[in-house]
């Protein structure tokens, strides 16, 4: 459980990122090269081919259902608030809902204007 609440919060974080540049006026590209010297650098790189849409979200290597599933059992766990782990599954539960469970968690990235 702690490396996928490693990753989803990772993930979540490079979605505000990219969120922020998206306001900002800068490109995703801008934006991922911009995080090459934080740590946000491993999940950036890992996910841009998904950014910048050189990848699909289909087939899901690890889907967005299935990372959901983890941030639940991990706030179910916890003893104490997981705040960012809410965030990120919050991320996840919109996708969800838009019927894009069964792809690449890199759809909260790839749809984060939705």
């Amino acid at each position: 459980m702690l490396a996928n609440l490693a990753l989803a919060v990772s993930a979540q974080g490079l979605k505000e990122a990219l969120l922020l540049g998206d306001s900002s006026g800068l490109s995703a590209e801008e934006t991922l090269d911009m995080l090459n010297s934080t740590g946000l650098a491993f999940i950036a790189g890992m996910k841009r081919p998904f950014v910048l849409g050189e990848r699909p979200t289909t087939p899901g290597d690890f889907t967005a259902d299935a990372i959901a599933k983890d941030a639940r059992l991990m706030l179910n766990t916890a003893t104490q608030p997981l705040p960012a782990v809410a965030s990120a599954l919050n991320s996840l539960e919109e996708q969800q809902q838009a019927g894009h469970g069964d792809e690449d968690f890199s759809v909260i990235l790839t749809r984060r204007d939705s």
